[in-house]
């Protein structure tokens, strides 16, 4: 039985791994089954990582054929690069042991670190053989992986993902020189990829800006880079105005402030603060960095002036004011005008969002500690919820995927009304807005369309499908649809969440363009 085998005929995307240590892997198109095996005679025993039995199935095998209970198999060697490929996507991130205080970053060119307790680091190569994690090309040692969500069992263990690999190698361009401090090194930490982007930012040219989080030693700190092919060129100076703890961004973008034909970047940020009785809180922290050609520089001033504005909600608001409110480009008199009472009340309309196609969800709160599940659970006729860990020993607590902030803070006033006065719009990702007219358009696959929205049963789904649930407002309906995806360029993705919704019990579904 041993081996790679795909079912015969191929009608459905289906194989199965069987390795020498008797355990097993049945890969589908979405999922991946965990399991063991043995033999008794005639038959196989296979038992599921989740079952408190194992099945009884007859197993006859010859040559390259199996019959295994009512499957027919062809042996298929294709099936253990595949299996490979696909453990090893999931494995790259950061685990932490959920016994012993080890840290475990495996990144996507083989590269690992592991951090412990005693703040030992030591540094190490990985690779997976079949359903087998390989440390150090050492096969002693070495024992099958299998996932769980955000669960990882290896051997005798098992970890939790607390977050992504570094963007680069350890062996190369990990460090870069940070000359506030005397010449000496400085790892660039975690990258927040959903708020990356590329722009060309006159005297540096065509760059990523890449922000990360650097939480070592309880120092939960925000750095800004400008990168090209991986590699940093620029940290934009220190976020000056930061209290607390560094917890997060809602957002990032470049635009052209001052009219000087240069973009600048305005950023918003979350930071931990101490507030009543040690207690610590989510504060909003906004900033704004002005191009100055071969350097960036934080407007202390400006952002200032930014923080103690009530009615801005996201970084368009922030755009608008500060636009507003800059120093002429001509190094001149300020221009600055005081936005009217007409206009800040206006900011409070939804009816400015329409039209927006940012993807958005609502952060609920950042919670260290016991989580009331049950208190959560009223908000899933909402949204499908997701639980994010921080390294700082917080969970952050996100409601649904909005297509439009029209959508998103409609539902915000819902979840306001219910008791959670401090949630709030973030935009995860605003590549439909800023899509060029040349591009392919982005469609959605649409599952329901009602009156009342209710989408408490795809709090149900597997990890692995929650992401795919979208929610807009539209015509007095609420539209549950699955995946963003322009259909142009990969015209099967719509059969993939059609066979999706299919699968939910949702039948006469169809795709459209998101408008």
């Amino acid at each position: 039985m041993q081996g790679g085998w795909e079912i015969n005929p191929p009608t459905t995307e289906e194989q199965w791994y069987f390795s020498k240590d008797n355990t097993f892997v049945r890969l589908t198109r979405y999922d991946e089954q965990f399991g063991t095996w043995r033999l008794e005679g005639q038959n196989a025993i296979i038992n599921t990582s989740n079952a408190t039995e194992g099945q009884v199935v007859k197993v006859v095998v010859d040559n390259n054929v199996m019959i295994l209970g009512a499957l027919s198999l062809v042996k298929d060697s294709s099936v253990i690069a595949k299996l490979e490929k696909r453990l090893s996507d999931k494995l790259i991130g950061v685990w932490k042991s959920d016994i012993e205080e080890v840290t475990y970053e495996f990144m996507p060119n083989g590269f690992m670190l592991i951090k412990y307790k005693e703040g030992i680091t030591e540094d190490g190569k990985w690779r997976i053989s079949g359903n087998r994690l390989i440390e150090n090309e050492s096969e002693y040692g070495a024992a099958p992986i299998s996932f769980d969500g955000n669960k990882l069992n290896w051997s005798t263990e098992s970890f939790v993902r607390v977050g992504d690999a570094r963007a680069v190698p350890l062996d190369t361009d990990d460090a870069i020189v940070d000359s506030q401090d005397g010449g000496a090194t400085q790892t660039l930490g975690q990258p927040i990829r959903q708020h990356s982007f590329q722009a060309n930012l006159g005297n540096f040219g065509e760059v990523i800006f890449e922000p990360y989080w650097e939480d070592r030693f309880g120092a939960s700190k925000l750095h800004l880079y400008l990168t090209r092919s991986g590699v940093p060129v620029y940290e934009l100076p220190a976020f000056s105005l930061a209290e607390g703890k560094f917890d997060g961004l809602r957002s990032a973008a470049s635009r052209d402030i001052n009219s000087d034909g240069k973009l600048d970047i305005l950023v918003m940020a979350d930071y931990l603060v101490e507030g009543p009785e040690s207690a610590e809180q989510v504060k909003e922290i906004n900033g704004v960095y002005l191009n100055k050609g071969a350097s960036f520089s934080f407007d202390r001033s400006l952002s200032q002036r930014v923080n103690q504005q009530k009615n801005i909600r996201d970084i368009n608001d922030l755009v608008a004011y500060a636009r507003t409110n800059v120093k002429s480009s001509t190094g001149g008199n300020s221009t600055t005008r005081t936005v009217s009472n007409k206009t800040a009340s206006s900011s409070n309309s939804l009816s400015k969002y329409i039209g927006d196609k940012s993807i958005c969800r609502i952060r609920i709160a950042a919670l260290k500690g016991n989580i009331d599940y049950d208190k959560l659970a009223e908000l899933q006729d909402l949204g499908v919820l997701s639980f994010e860990p921080a390294d700082n020993g917080y969970t952050r607590i996100y409601l649904g995927k909005y297509l439009g902030k029209y959508t998103a803070y409609q539902i915000l006033n819902k979840v306001k009304a219910r008791g959670h006065k401090s949630a709030f719009v973030v935009v995860e990702q605003d590549f439909i807005n800023t899509k060029t007219k040349e591009e392919p358009a982005f469609s959605t696959y649409q599952v329901s369309a009602s009156r009342n929205l209710n989408v408490a049963s795809f709090n149900e789904l597997d990890d692995q499908f929650r992401g795919d649930v979208y929610i807009t407002y539209s015509g007095g309906r609420y539209r549950v649809s699955l995946g963003v995806f322009q259909r142009e360029l990969y015209p099967y993705m719509e059969q993939e969440f059609a066979t999706l919704g299919t699968r939910l019990g949702f039948s006469g579904g169809f795709a459209s363009v998101i408008k």
